[in-house]
C-alpha cells in the first residue's frame, strides 16, 4: 500500500502492520523524531517503555482485529503542550491490516 499521501498532512503519522511493526513514517514525524525512519520494520512496542502502554497498544490492535471501527482518541500533556492522538485501524479486503496513529500538538 502506498502511504505517501500521509506526507501531505501537517500532523505526525505512523503506520504499523497487524504484527505491530512500523511500516511507514510520514515526513512530519521524520522531522520531529529524527530516528523514526530507522525504526521501520521494528515493533512499535520497543518504542514504549511503560508496560501499561504496550498492553494498551496490544488491546487496541486486538479490538480492531475483532471488528471495532471507531478510532481511539486521547490527549496528554507533553513538554508544556497538549498532544492529541488518534489511533485508527486500516483494513485490506476487509481484514484488519494494522494501525494508523496521528498526533498533533496544541
Amino acid at each position: 500500500m502506498d502511504w505517501s499521501f500521509l506526507d501531505q498532512l501537517s500532523v505526525i503519522a505512523y503506520v504499523v502492520d497487524a504484527q505491530l511493526k512500523l511500516i511507514y513514517v510520514n515526513q512530519t514525524a521524520a522531522k520531529r523524531h529524527k530516528q523514526a525512519g530507522m525504526l521501520i520494520g521494528q515493533s512499535i512496542l520497543t518504542c514504549h517503555k511503560k508496560e501499561a502502554s504496550k498492553e494498551k497498544i496490544r488491546q487496541m490492535a486486538d479490538e480492531f482485529a475483532r471488528g471495532r471501527r471507531e478510532p481511539y482518541n486521547y490527549s496528554l500533556k507533553k513538554g508544556g503542550k497538549v498532544m492529541h492522538k488518534v489511533i485508527l485501524p486500516y483494513y485490506d479486503e476487509g481484514v484488519f491490516a494494522g494501525l494508523i496513529e496521528l498526533m498533533y500538538f496544541v
